[in-house]
């Protein structure tokens, strides 16, 4: 009789256990199966992931050919700028706009800002607005502003940065 896994007729050859004789036995497993847990893993984060990140509508602008030095003065300026609340605690932004303030939280002040800046924009020949915004500013909220001020009338919008 022979030994198990032998054949009289040696058909096949003896091997060894190679990589299989180190390490525990529980390991031998879970390394045979690390390739489908990585698998499973990937596909349970994709399917978490898929449906958080969505585009969503905003305003889509053309940038000018040409550096940023070159450009006309601006004849409009507006200034935006984070405030504290008294009630609150929390900040809430300031419109700034031909010596009168704005709140663009606010859609009545927003609505007059509207007709301030139609008024000023049909005078001006230029139709250039500089848009001055802290930089605590939410972007949401300037892209608001612009989006007013091309409904407006203004040809021009330029944001500026304050350098130190």
């Amino acid at each position: 009789m022979s030994a198990p896994g032998k054949t009289g007729w040696n058909w096949r050859r003896n091997a060894g256990e190679g990589i299989w004789k180190y390490g525990p036995k529980w390991m031998r497993y879970l390394s045979v199966a690390s390739p489908w847990i990585s698998l499973a893993l990937a596909v349970s984060m994709f399917a978490i992931v898929s449906g958080r990140y969505a585009s969503s509508q905003g305003v889509v602008f053309d940038l000018p050919e040409g550096s940023v030095v070159e450009g006309s003065p601006a004849s409009m300026l507006a200034i935006m700028l984070p405030v504290q609340r008294d009630a609150d605690g929390g900040e809430e932004t300031i419109l700034f706009f031909d010596d009168a303030r704005y709140l663009p939280s606010d859609p009545s002040s927003l609505d007059t800002f509207r007709e301030a800046l139609s008024a000023r924009a049909e005078r001006d020949k230029r139709g250039t607005l500089l848009l001055m915004a802290d930089r605590r500013v939410a972007g949401g909220e300037i892209m608001r502003i612009m989006e007013l001020a091309r409904e407006s009338g203004v040809k021009h919008v330029m944001i500026a940065e304050k350098r130190p």
